[in-house]
């Protein structure tokens, strides 16, 4: 099954891994395309496994073989073609967030969409505020409601009735972060640890009147207990990664990137460290902002700033390795991670 396929510019939107491949399968995407000329979408990067389709909003693979087809037999110039399989998102934007029901649809309909985006992001958004309404209606007056600032040990906005939707906005934003990060074996769940092992001092500073009162930062009364589940996120992580390790067995999903990150935005909104949040998960507002920027530049001038986006992919385009990237963005994480950590003590 072939789709999407346009001549207009394939001689500059094919770009291979392997340069020497370039003329044969020009050749054989010249043929397709002979046959289905209709639509206008660029494909412009052939990996070892699968089509990308230069549209901004996802990547998708352009072939369904079928799991005994012989991908050779398409394109007889590519031998080391093994799976192209039919609209399969591998995760170049993930624009649209995710929810459990939106991975059910992608597999007993055996198609990519799932939910529409607005629908998804509607559902996120109104459960996320009635959350954070609940959270503000239940701390103390003025506090609940405002904004801590790291290092400013007595800065704090109260923004009122607002507070609450700027805090799903958090929540939101976290989750499709995090979602968004994850498009290579192991690179979402070690930042996800590695947030929740920050979180759980944090969480458990927080909620002890001693500490906080030492450490100068604000106290909020039963927030150690997110110390537990946050804890227990790290031992999930820890088997999930046994499984997700290079060459993974089992992959996390649109559920579980949203419900992870979900988690982090609710224990940072929890805490008061809704700031900190940003800093110790950096390395998932790099991935969201690259796909912003990425989106916003080629709409406004038709040119990218990166090769691909999410960030991760760029770094694939330049060479790295998937392992390089992995261990290296981890890395990024653990930094910022103490960073993050730093502020708590920094007044």
């Amino acid at each position: 099954m072939y789709m999407n396929l346009s001549a207009q510019t394939l001689n500059d939107a094919i770009r291979l891994t392997d340069n020497e491949q370039y003329e044969a399968a020009t050749a054989a995407f010249r043929q397709l395309i002979a046959k289905e000329p209709a639509n206008a979408t660029n494909y412009y990067y052939f990996g070892e496994n699968y089509l990308l389709s230069d549209n901004d909003d996802s990547a998708v693979v352009m072939f369904d073989l079928g799991a005994k087809a012989d991908p050779t037999s398409f394109l007889p110039q590519i031998g080391h073609v093994k799976y192209l399989m039919d609209m399969y998102s591998v995760a170049e934007t993930k624009r649209n967030s995710n929810i459990a029901n939106d991975d059910y649809l992608k597999v007993t309909r055996q198609s990519h969409s799932g939910f529409a985006g607005a629908m998804r992001i509607t559902i996120e958004a109104a459960i996320a505020l009635a959350a954070c309404f609940a959270v503000a209606s239940l701390g103390r007056p003025s506090f609940a409601t405002s904004l801590v600032f790291p290092v400013f040990k007595d800065m704090a906005i109260n923004f009122g009735w607002f507070f609450p939707f700027f805090a799903a906005f958090v929540i939101v934003g976290a989750g499709n972060a995090v979602n968004l990060t994850d498009g290579l074996d192991g690179l979402a769940i070690g930042p996800v640890m590695i947030a929740s092992a920050s979180f759980v001092g944090i969480a458990y500073l927080t909620g002890n009147a001693v500490f906080a009162d030492y450490l100068q930062i604000h106290f909020v009364p039963g927030a150690g207990e997110l110390a537990v589940v946050c804890g227990a996120v790290i031992g999930a992580g820890l088997g999930f990664l046994w499984f997700n390790a290079p060459p993974a067995s089992i992959f996390m999903g649109d559920t579980g990137s949203l419900a992870l990150g979900g988690l982090m935005g609710s224990v940072a909104v929890a805490t008061k460290h809704e700031i900190a949040l940003a800093i110790i998960g950096g390395l998932f507002v790099l991935e969201a902002v690259s796909v912003v920027v990425q989106v916003v530049s080629f709409k406004l001038t038709g040119k990218r700033v990166f090769r691909m986006a999410p960030i991760h992919h760029h770094f694939e385009q330049l060479g790295w390795t998937e392992s390089q990237i992995v261990i290296r963005f981890w890395i990024i994480a653990i930094v910022l991670a103490l960073a993050g950590l730093a502020t708590l003590k920094l007044r």
